[in-house]
């Protein structure tokens, strides 16, 4: 399945979107949606963890590294439901977040 709707909201396989906000600045984590698994009911989102190292103003982006193993996430554990835009440049990972989340 590529594409799916929670509770009004469409999440899409291959789509990278903040999972948490850490630390007192509000540092986001990102998760990057490769499968979509029904287990006895219980839909499970199958991400790779996706680690900002640095913020680059010049790029309006963070820099990331994306970590190994699997995760399981519940489509409303996201703290955001809208895609972020995710892009290589200069042999480097980014990922840009066009406004502010805030955690609830």
């Amino acid at each position: 399945m590529k594409r799916r709707c929670f509770d009004g909201v469409t999440i899409a396989c291959n789509k990278v979107y903040v999972l948490e906000l850490v630390e007192e600045e509000e540092v986001p984590v990102f998760c990057a949606v490769k499968y979509m698994l029904c287990v006895r009911e219980t839909w499970l989102l199958c991400c790779r963890l996706i680690v900002p190292e640095k913020f680059e103003r010049c790029y309006h982006a963070y820099c990331v590294y994306e970590c190994d193993g699997w995760y399981a996430v519940r489509p409303q554990q996201l703290a955001d439901h809208s895609p972020v835009d995710y892009f290589t440049l200069h042999s480097k990972n980014y990922v840009s977040v066009q406004y502010s989340v805030v955690q609830h």
